[in-house]
C-alpha cells in the first residue's frame, strides 16, 4: 500500500500568508522537514504540483529539491499548466490524473497546512478502511473558526460553516477506487488531463463557482459522507499558527 502526499503550492502573490515567493519557500521548507521528521505510518511520497506561470526563481528551487528522499519515501515535483479557477483543486485533481493508481491513496494538501504529528497518513487510512460508508476523510477538525463542520449523530459531517458538507481546503485522504468512481459520476468535475495541456489560462476541468465546496461535496451527491479523525488536533495553520 502506498500513499501519495499531493502538496497545492503557488509561488505568486497570494492575500494571506505565503503572501510572496519567499514566503512561500518559508513554508515549503517547512513541509519538507515534517516530511523528513514525521513518520506518516506508511510507504507515501511527497508530490508537489506546482501552479506554473513561469517563475524561474521557484523552478531553481523546486529543481534541487526534486527526489530528495523523505521519512516514508521521496520527493516530486511536478510543474502543472496555468489553468483559471480551481486552484489548488486543480492541483489535486492534476496530480491524481498524472499519477493514477502508482498510488493506492492520495492525502491532499495546502502549502500552509502543516502536519504535527506521527501516523496522520495511516490513520486517515485506517478510519476510510473502517467505514464503507465514508468517501473521504477531512483532515481538519475545524471547530475553533466559521468554517465549524456541523456533525449529524453518527459523526458524520452534516453543514460546514453556512455551506454543505465539505472539506476545507480539500484537505484530507481518499482511494483511488474512490476517485475513479467520483470520475465516472462527475466527469463535468474531475474532469481528464487534456483540460491541463495546451494553451496557458484555459479553463481545465471545472469552470464554476464553488470549486472548494464542490471538490468534497461530490462524494456526499453520490451518497458517501465525510468523516474526521476526532481525537485531537493533528495539523497547525502557518498563516495564524492555529491548530487543525
Amino acid at each position: 500500500m502506498k500513499t501519495a502526499i499531493v502538496l497545492a503550492t503557488y509561488f505568486g502573490d497570494r492575500r494571506n500568508y505565503p503572501r510572496n515567493q519567499d514566503e512561500v519557500v518559508e513554508v515549503l521548507d517547512k513541509q519538507i522537514e515534517a516530511a523528513r521528521s514525521l513518520d506518516m505510518g506508511c510507504r507515501c511520497d511527497l508530490i508537489i504540483i506546482n501552479h506554473d506561470y513561469g517563475n524561474a526563481f521557484a523552478l531553481e528551487y523546486l529543481n534541487k529539491i526534486n527526489y530528495q528522499l523523505t521519512r516514508n519515501g521521496r520527493i516530486i515535483v511536478h510543474n502543472r499548466p496555468v489553468v483559471q479557477q480551481d486552484m489548488s483543486f486543480g492541483s489535486y485533481k492534476y496530480a491524481y490524473l498524472v499519477y493514477r493508481e502508482q498510488y493506492d491513496y492520495y492525502f491532499f494538501n495546502e502549502d500552509d497546512i502543516l502536519p504535527m504529528k506521527d501516523n496522520i497518513v495511516s490513520d486517515m487510512i485506517a478510519a476510510f478502511e473502517a467505514d464503507p460508508k465514508v468517501g473521504f476523510v477531512p483532515a481538519l477538525l475545524f471547530t475553533n473558526c466559521v468554517h465549524v463542520h456541523e456533525m449529524d449523530d453518527d459523526g458524520y459531517i452534516a453543514k460546514t460553516g453556512r455551506g454543505p458538507a465539505h472539506a476545507h481546503g480539500g484537505v484530507g485522504l481518499t482511494s483511488t477506487e474512490m476517485l475513479k468512481e467520483m470520475s465516472i459520476q462527475h466527469p463535468q468535475y474531475m474532469g481528464s488531463i487534456d483540460d491541463y495541456r495546451g494553451a496557458s489560462n484555459a479553463i481545465g476541468g471545472y469552470n464554476g463557482q464553488h470549486a472548494e465546496r464542490d471538490f468534497t461535496h461530490i462524494y456526499c451527491e453520490s451518497g458517501y459522507k465525510l468523516k474526521c479523525i476526532s481525537d485531537g488536533f493533528r495539523f497547525k495553520r502557518l498563516q495564524d499558527g492555529r491548530d487543525l
